[in-house]
């Protein structure tokens, strides 16, 4: 969101059990799983829940928990949350599980891993999304001459071959 500042028009983004109240900013929310995860660009945000509430300035990400109704707050790469609006991928020393699970919403694709130890393995990526998933994973393979992509249909097997 890029919401510019009107005291007369508040805006206001319900996800999950979580309230934000835009004062004049720009932000991504994160609504995939059970928490609710905010990242401020610029400008201030407003996040509430249930009994509790915090102001977010730039560069800070609230993340609501659902287990327990509380919020905490922290010091972000606002990018890593941003980048898919430029037509970035973006991720800063992540772990594949993490940047499989992005790929697969966008690309809609599923992916499985041959062990858990390869799921572990980090990777910094930046480059322009290409429209095709195969230009990211050749980009991975690349970066790690162990890491192998099978494609079958709608499937991904990612594979560690040291």
């Amino acid at each position: 969101f890029d919401i510019a500042p009107d005291k007369n028009h508040p805006f206001i983004v319900h996800a999950g059990n979580t309230t934000m109240k835009v004062l004049g900013t720009a932000f991504n929310v994160n609504n995939y799983s059970a928490d609710v995860v905010a990242t401020l660009s610029y400008g201030k945000l407003l996040v509430a829940a249930e009994t509790s509430q915090t102001i977010l300035n730039p560069d800070q990400q609230a993340v609501y928990h659902s287990k327990d109704g509380s919020i905490s707050t922290g010091t972000v790469e606002t990018r890593v949350y941003t980048a898919w609006k430029d037509g970035d991928i973006f991720f800063d020393d992540a772990p594949l599980q993490e940047i499989a699970e992005s790929l697969a919403r966008s690309y809609d694709y599923d992916f499985r891993f041959d062990n858990a130890a390869t799921a572990k393995i980090k990777f910094t990526i930046d480059m322009s999304r290409s429209a095709l998933l195969q230009d990211v994973l050749n980009k991975i393979s690349k970066s790690d001459r162990s890491i192998r992509f099978q494609v079958n249909g709608r499937t991904v097997t990612v594979i560690n071959q040291p």
